[in-house]
């Protein structure tokens, strides 16, 4: 079976050095974010891309269902990948333990504030600043200096 000439069977070589642009891009988000996630994250990530496993061996291995291992792992690299996650943990040595944890929560695990305020026991207004703070420093660029 042959393709017709409109679909090309290669992408140009601007694409594909755009995808391996970004997959270096998300490799280092990981490396920087790593010691924010937790162990059930860590796990996903070695199986998936230290061992190679598919998502359905995945699903397999813990006993959950295919989809909820998808949406899990989506969910992850979305997080990973966010301009706003890699400046909340590229602070991170600046960053309180209680700030750690709400931007872990937030960015990382997608909590909503009202939930992480209950969960850590602390004001809706305390996670608002925090959150805050680390969207001024998205927004201000890496050139221009920050409040966080």
């Amino acid at each position: 079976m042959t393709l017709p000439p409109s679909l090309p069977t290669l992408a140009p070589p601007a694409d594909r050095r755009f995808a391996r642009d970004r997959t270096e891009a998300m490799a280092a988000s990981i490396r920087r974010c790593s010691a924010m996630l937790d162990n059930e994250q860590k796990a996903l990530l070695a199986m998936i891309f230290d061992r190679g496993n598919t998502l359905e061996q995945v699903a397999q291995l813990t006993g959950r269902h295919a989809s909820t291992v998808s949406r899990q792992f989506g969910r992850l690299m979305r997080n990973l990948a966010g301009r706003e996650t890699a400046a909340a943990f590229g602070a991170g040595r600046r960053l309180t333990p209680m700030e750690a944890a709400i931007l872990r929560e937030y960015y990382l695990h997608g909590v909503r504030q009202r939930q992480i305020a209950r969960k850590l026991g602390c004001t809706l207004y305390r996670i608002r600043r925090t959150v805050l703070r680390i969207r001024r420093a998205v927004a201000a660029g890496p050139d221009r200096p920050s409040t966080v």
